[in-house]
This record gives C-alpha cells, sequence and structure tokens, in this order.
C-alpha cells in the first residue's frame, strides 16, 4: 500500500518568492518563473516585414526577425526567411527547430535536424545540447522511440553534451514513448537531479497508468528534499483522484496552502478536479470559492464536478452566473450543461441553450450537437404530439450531409428508437453505410437497439453478424454496448448468442461488459440469469450490486434486494442514488417504512 505523506514532511519548505508559470506545450513542460511584473508581449509581424523591407539585414537581425516570427507561431514566413537568409548560424537552426516543436508539424523538427547535421549546404555545424533537447521534445510529442534512441545514443558519442538539459529531456521522451523502465534507467544515471527531473520522471509513471508507484516516487523525491513545484503538485492531484487516494490527496492540499501556491489558477483547477472525481462537492465549490482569480476552465471543471456528483441544479446555477459574468461559454461547458439539463428534465432551459448554440456559431460543432440531440430526445415526451418532437430531427438535417460522428449517429437513432420511425431509421442507415461507419461498435449497438424497437429482430442479428465477420474481434466494450441494446423480450435469444460470443472470447471478464449482461437479462425479466451473470463475475463494482438490486426489486423481490444491499454495504461498496432508491423502494414494499 501506498505510504502516506504527513504534512511535516513539507512544512519545513518555505513558500516561493515568485510566482511559477508552466506552458504545456505539445505534452512537453518547461518551466519558467515569472515574476509579477513580467509581461508577455506578441510581436507586430507587419511592422517586421516592414523593417525589414528598408534595411539590409546583417545575420543578427535575421535571427532576430526569425525568432520573432517562430514565437508567434508564424512558421511558413520563419521557413521562408530560413531558406532566403545566405547565411545561418547553429543559433537560426536551433530557432526554427524550437518553432516547429511548440507550433509544429513536429516532424519538421526531425527533417531539419538531419539536413543540419548531414550537409546544410554552408558548413558543418554540430548539434549542443539545447539542440538535442528540442528534437527529443519533438520525438517525445511524435512518440517516435526508435528515433530517439538513436538521438540518445548520438549524444553519448559526444562528450560534455549530456547536461541537464538533455538528460530531462530523455527522461520525458522514454516516458511519453511508453518505455517508462528506459525513463527510469535515465533519471538513475542522473548525479543531481532537479525539481524538473523529478517531475518529469513523475510524469512519466502517471502518464502509463502507473499512478501508484508514481505518488510513491512523489514521496521519495520529498524525502530527498526537493521542493515541488506547481506542475509536480497538479499530477499528484490527478494521480489521487484516479486512484481514489482522498485522505492523501487532503494532505498534499495542506502542503499546497503551507507553500503558498493558492494563488496558482492552474493548481487550484486541478485540485477541484480532484475533489469532483472523489465526489467531495463541498470542497470542491470551497476552494472555487476562496479562488482570487478565475478562468474559463475554473468554470468548466466546476460545472462539470457538479454534473458528475448529480448536482445539476447547482450546475446550471452556476452556469448561468458564469454567464451573467463573463457572457460566453466553450465546447467544453456546453456538454456539461446539456447533460445536467438531461438530469432533471429541463426542457425549457435546454431549449435556452440551444438558442445560445445558435447565436454562438456551434451549430458546426458535431461534438455540442450531439449533446443537444441526446438532450432533446432524453427530455421529449415521444408520446405526445408535442411539435418539439421534430426538433432532433430538424437539427440532424441541418448537418447538410457533413461527416458526423458515431455520437450524433447514435443519438439520433436513439430518437428513432423510441419514436418507433423504422423508416427514418432505414434513411440513416443508409447514410451510416455510405460514411462506412456500420461497423462501430457504439454504431452498431445503437442500430440493433431501434430495429429490436421496430419489432425487426433478423436485422438485428444480421448487424451483429456482420461485425463479427468486420472484426473478427469485438471488444468488451463493443460486446457490451451490444449486450444493453438487446435488453428486451424481443432481443433476449439475440443477447444470449453474444453472450456465447463473449464468453469464449473472455469479454465478460470486464466488470463493464458484465454489468451490461446483468441489465440485459434483467430488463427482460430474467431474474435467475441476472443472478447467474452476478455471482459468476470475478470483480463486482457498485453498479454490478446495483443493477441487480434494481431488477429485485423491478420484479417483487423486496427480501432478496435487501439482502444484497446489506451485504454491499458490508463488504464497503459504495452505494450511490439509485442504488438507494431501490433499497427504499424494497423497503417500502415489504411494508417496513
Amino acid at each position: 500500500m501506498l505510504s502516506m505523506l504527513t504534512c511535516a514532511t513539507l512544512q519545513s519548505f518555505p513558500p516561493p518568492s515568485v510566482n511559477t508559470h508552466y506552458y504545456n506545450n505539445n505534452n512537453t513542460t518547461t518551466p519558467q518563473i515569472l515574476h509579477k511584473s513580467s509581461k508577455i508581449v506578441t510581436p507586430n509581424v507587419k511592422k517586421f516585414k516592414s523593417i525589414q523591407a528598408n534595411t539590409k539585414p546583417s545575420l543578427f537581425l535575421h535571427n532576430l526577425y526569425l525568432q520573432m516570427y517562430a514565437n508567434s507561431g508564424f512558421m511558413d514566413e520563419a521557413q521562408k526567411l530560413f531558406d532566403e537568409m545566405p547565411e545561418r548560424t547553429l543559433v537560426s537552426w536551433t530557432i526554427l527547430m524550437s518553432g516547429y516543436t511548440r507550433h509544429g508539424p513536429k516532424t519538421e523538427t526531425l527533417i531539419i535536424f538531419q539536413k543540419m547535421v548531414q550537409n546544410n549546404g554552408f558548413k558543418a555545424i554540430q548539434p549542443d545540447s539545447f539542440v538535442y533537447g528540442i528534437v527529443l521534445r519533438a520525438c517525445s510529442s511524435l512518440e517516435y522511440l526508435d528515433y530517439g534512441r538513436e538521438i540518445h545514443c548520438r549524444v553519448l558519442k559526444t562528450d560534455g553534451l549530456m547536461d541537464s538539459f538533455v538528460e530531462n529531456a530523455l527522461v520525458m521522451m522514454y516516458s511519453s514513448c511508453g518505455s517508462i523502465k528506459d525513463s527510469a534507467r535515465v533519471f538513475d544515471g542522473i548525479l543531481q537531479p532537479n525539481v524538473v527531473s523529478w517531475s518529469s520522471m513523475f510524469n512519466g509513471y502517471v502518464q502509463n497508468g502507473l499512478e501508484e508507484e508514481g505518488l510513491r516516487f512523489f514521496c521519495m523525491m520529498i524525502k530527498a528534499g526537493i521542493k515541488p513545484d506547481v506542475f509536480a503538485f497538479s499530477m499528484v492531484f490527478g494521480a489521487c483522484a484516479t486512484l481514489g487516494c482522498f485522505d492523501f490527496g487532503i494532505q498534499v492540499h495542506c502542503c499546497v496552502i503551507k507553500m503558498g501556491f493558492c494563488s496558482s489558477v492552474y493548481l487550484q483547477n486541478s485540485l477541484m478536479d480532484f475533489y469532483a472525481k472523489c465526489g467531495d462537492s463541498s470542497s470542491l465549490e470551497k476552494v472555487f470559492d476562496e479562488m482570487p482569480e478565475r478562468n474559463l476552465v475554473s468554470w468548466n471543471t466546476i460545472i462539470k464536478g457538479l454534473v458528475s456528483n448529480h448536482q445539476n441544479w447547482d450546475a446550471l446555477r452556476l452556469f448561468r452566473i458564469m454567464m451573467n459574468e463573463a457572457l460566453y461559454c466553450d465546447d467544453y461547458t456546453l456538454p456539461s450543461v446539456f447533460q445536467a439539463i438531461t438530469g432533471v428534465g429541463a426542457l425549457s432551459q435546454g431549449r435556452q441553450v440551444h438558442a445560445y448554440v445558435i447565436r454562438a456559431g456551434f451549430e458546426s460543432n458535431v461534438f455540442v450537437v450531439s449533446c443537444l440531440l441526446d438532450m432533446y430526445t432524453a427530455c421529449i415526451d415521444h408520446e405526445s404530439l408535442n411539435p418539439l418532437r421534430e426538433v432532433p430531427m430538424k437539427i440532424f438535417s441541418q448537418l447538410n450531409g457533413k461527416q458526423c460522428d458515431e455520437f450524433i449517429f447514435a443519438n439520433i437513432l436513439k430518437f428513432c428508437s423510441l419514436q418507433s420511425d423504422l423508416e427514418t431509421g432505414k434513411s440513416i442507415h443508409s447514410q451510416i453505410i455510405k460514411q462506412d461507419m456500420q461497423s462501430d461498435p457504439l454504431v452498431a449497438s445503437s442500430l440493433i437497439d431501434m430495429y429490436s424497437m421496430c419489432s425487426i429482430p433478423n436485422a438485428a442479428l444480421t448487424i451483429f453478424t456482420r461485425i463479427q465477420l468486420c472484426h473478427g474481434e469485438i471488444s468488451s466494450s463493443a460486446a457490451g454496448h451490444i449486450l444493453n441494446s438487446c435488453a428486451n423480450l424481443v432481443l433476449l435469444n439475440v443477447g444470449r448468442q453474444i453472450q456465447g460470443y463473449a464468453t469464449k472470447r473472455g469479454l465478460l471478464s470486464d466488470p463493464c461488459a458484465c454489468n451490461s449482461l446483468i441489465r440485459m437479462y434483467a430488463k427482460g425479466g430474467r431474474i435467475a440469469d441476472a443472478a447467474q451473470a452476478f455471482n459468476s463475475m470475478f470483480e463486482k463494482n457498485s453498479d454490478s450490486w446495483t443493477s441487480l438490486i434494481s431488477a429485485n426489486v423491478n420484479y417483487g423481490h423486496s427480501s432478496e434486494a435487501i439482502q444484497l444491499f446489506t451485504l454491499m454495504c458490508k463488504i464497503h461498496k459504495s452505494p450511490n442514488s439509485i442504488t438507494f432508491r431501490s433499497a427504499l423502494k424494497a423497503y417500502a414494499q415489504m411494508g417496513l417504512c
């Protein structure tokens, strides 16, 4: 088990005297210390061109203009100027490669490096450690492990170039490419690792899904006397959220306060995300309320956090405050807002947000449109003659044949299922075939659901057979989607065939797929089969218990539901709101409340 970090270990570190800012460029993080008086100025490129036209630039001015273009992200202009330069030095090559590494395309960094070291047309130029660091960062972003190894070998053959800059870049390159052992080997060879070295190695563990090892490494970092920075702390909160290490995260929060990092918006956003994922909405709101400064990410984080913890009305209240203060949001805010609206069935609020989507020009954003379709599909009364029933199809038709993703197709097919609109469903199926998306697991499961709801089970079985022929192997998540689509009596036999397929290939070892099987049998009234699927699970999560408890309650097996609920609490599986509602309903059925 992860050893606990004591607050006393970090309390000896004094608060920093300057603000630390991090810029995450292409999966690499470069620490820069900026005093409060510092300003980042965006250069006027047109002015540079005017100066260049009226002077005869020297090498110094050429490099200056090149630096300005590269810093501003005008890489076409930078490349053109570089090609026209009568003389180039190592500085010129470095500026251009650095610009491509930051702004892309990063493959150009490697191409330019090859030209520089092979035959640059002027004179032989040897890379320095800064150049190697730039190239290694490009390899990190592109995940070019073999090329990164070649650069590593080249550096080892050159005496004096293995400095801390190159070492840290190697640690990050290997971890970004998934070779965490090589990353650790490089780190172990660093004589005096600094905070960037430790943070890079820690990030490597987290990036490769080794959060527990990463937190152990963080404790080693503290014991080594290294003061964590904002970036390191944010990674700790992310790892704690993934592992559910709530107490450890609270201790780290105390250290953040002690070290004076509470003014960092970036770190406070990470802290809010930690509390949201751990289900502590009160602490989430407290951090937000006490933030001295907020940005759009801050608002998005708390709104998403409240929605994920089923506090939909609070999320909508904050969204209204946000719009009153900032007057705008982005395509990350809107999906959370639509999810909150769907959760409470607030169709009138949904129509207001839909109006904003039109005014703000988000109608072309497929992700926002997908969430909008989902909101209308969930909130509309499909049995009434309300004219709003026509809205989802109007939204879909307004895409004008643009490339739809699997979520849009899944949502519009769900709408057709609830409307029992077979003809429209067939028309959409034709579009899916034209876009060659019929084998996508989410689209296929939606098609199966649509045909089953429209009482065409043979078509549903044909789609499943085609998926097997196209893919050969179906993932556990895909099997789970399809099993969910078979959750009715009409398609129960199809579901049994899918269960046989999934059992032979070991897909039901995934709890999510097995939970779908439980729900399929439960909705089909086969409680004994649902219980058998539950008992055969090697690993049961809270959703597994909730699915079986709800199934027993819905079919009048109240005492079995209460026994399951009692056992679930006894083995410390966390019930959710659905579990509690089912348990209360079971007690009510037995006249115990």
